[in-house]
């Protein structure tokens, strides 16, 4: 058979196909369902038809039944229009048999309520619904609750406990890192789902000697502050061998500011960005001038270096804190899932995922009981999505069909490394709609010009 369209590529290996809007996506899809109908001897409810929302996968249930009545029609020849079902259908006709290929059609638009076109979410349900036994779920699970509001509890809960007793060092740290319980709960949102490693800074112990130094320099520094401040604030704005943009005259009084802040409490918030600048040996000056000296610039220097020392102990202890909470909240999670018996939306994906990577006999179940699947909207297809159509199928029959310019947006659960891994496993079988049939003609010259 040709391939001069995508729809028309072989079913015994994946495919990605690439589709922009008004290209023929859901005129891709229903010939591939039609297809698989004629060739395969599939029955709907055997045709797995993914899509993104609950809305879209009504309006493929109907397209899909109006592509198998125009098939019907195309027995007797081409009916209007030129369309690939003009050679589908022939093909079958002469392979199977008029007859053969018509029940084949009829039986398919009769059990067309049977068919398999869902969500994600809705396909995960039906699997552990079907097999609660192979996925080592219970029988009557429910499903509804928002993660969202029990990812806040949990960070509350984790929060109240972990930092009552902890050392005022940590509590600024995390202050001045913005770790916070809304932050927490929004952490568990993104790397429980399911657990994403954390990127984070090379580990390094707290050594609470360097702690000590640092804070007995800050402490310097806010005394000589407090005794210096008008013969300090006169250098930095009155000294001409200081350069000009780096100590801006609308700036620098600000500075002083923060000083008087830094100089009323001992505290372990960070640094200011500036702080550089009113250190021994770093301050900038312009050629042919000399840095100014002080005391209090020296006791910057010395607070610089000690603080250079404890931020990245510092920045490990936050970043810890957070591999602490997902830890604590994975556990709750799977806890709270026992004894409530309630599953989230996001449990119903990474059971499935789970379960067909890590065994390959429910991964075939799967497969056998679906032996074709088509992917609408790959473009929002994030990593535990694609690795269960993709340990669930392997190099067999499944159709990728998205708009890769849309595999950018994040904000709305897209994964572009996800598509890139898809063209990586799917090889020569990458497919593109290259014509646009829902803009003017015109138009579309006009922008290719």
């Amino acid at each position: 058979m040709s391939v001069r369209h995508p729809a028309l590529a072989s079913f015994d290996a994946p495919t990605l196909v690439e589709a922009s809007a008004g290209t023929g996506k859901t005129y891709t899809i229903t010939t591939y369902f039609v297809r698989a109908i004629l060739e395969k001897d599939l029955e709907p409810d055997q045709i797995l038809i993914v899509t993104y929302t609950k809305a879209a996968t009504a309006d493929l249930r109907r397209r899909a039944r109006e592509r198998i009545v125009e098939a019907i029609r195309r027995i007797e020849g081409p009916v209007g229009q030129s369309d690939l079902l003009d050679d589908i259908v022939p093909r079958a006709v002469e392979r199977l048999g008029r007859v053969e290929a018509e029940r084949r059609l009829r039986n398919a638009l009769a059990s067309m309520d049977q068919a398999a076109i869902l969500t994600i979410h809705g396909f995960c349900q039906r699997l552990l619904q079907d097999h609660p036994l192979e996925f080592g779920i219970d029988f009557d699970f429910d499903v509804g609750e928002d993660l969202s509001s029990v990812h806040g509890e949990l960070a509350t809960d984790y929060w109240a406990a972990t930092l009552y007793d902890r050392p005022a060092w940590m509590i600024e740290a995390l202050r001045s890192k913005r770790v916070t319980v809304d932050l927490l709960a929004r952490l568990a949102d993104k790397a429980l789902s399911p657990r994403v490693p954390l990127l984070g800074p090379k580990p390094i112990a707290v050594d609470t000697s360097a702690l000590d130094r640092a804070l007995e320099a800050r402490t310097k520094v806010g005394e000589l502050w407090l005794r210096h401040r008008e013969e300090v604030a006169a250098i930095l704005t009155e000294t001409k061998g200081l350069n000009g943009n780096s100590y801006r005259k609308a700036s620098v009084p600000k500075w002083f500011d923060e000083l008087d802040s830094l100089a009323a409490k001992r505290s372990w918030k960070e640094l200011p960005e500036w702080f550089d600048r009113i250190s021994q040996g770093h301050m900038r000056i312009n050629k042919g001038f000399e840095e100014p000296v002080h005391p209090f610039f020296q006791a910057c220097r010395e607070l610089l270096d000690s603080w250079g020392a404890v931020e990245p102990m510092l920045d490990y202890a936050v970043f810890e804190f957070q591999q602490d909470f997902l830890d604590y909240a994975e556990e709750a999670m799977l806890a709270r899932r026992v004894e409530t018996g309630v599953l989230s939306y996001d449990d119903l994906l990474t059971i499935v995922h789970a379960a067909v990577v890590n065994d390959d006999s429910v991964a075939r179940l799967v497969a056998d009981e679906y032996p074709l699947a088509l992917v609408d909207e790959f473009q929002d297809t994030d990593s535990v999505q694609y690795g269960i159509f993709r340990a669930t199928y392997g190099e067999g029959a499944c159709v990728y069909v998205g708009d890769p310019k849309q595999a950018i947006y994040a904000f709305r659960g897209a994964d572009v490394f996800s598509y890139i891994e898809a063209t990586r496993d799917v090889g020569e079988n990458r497919r593109t709609l290259s014509t646009n049939y829902r803009s003017d003609p015109s138009m579309v010259d006009a922008v290719n010009m």
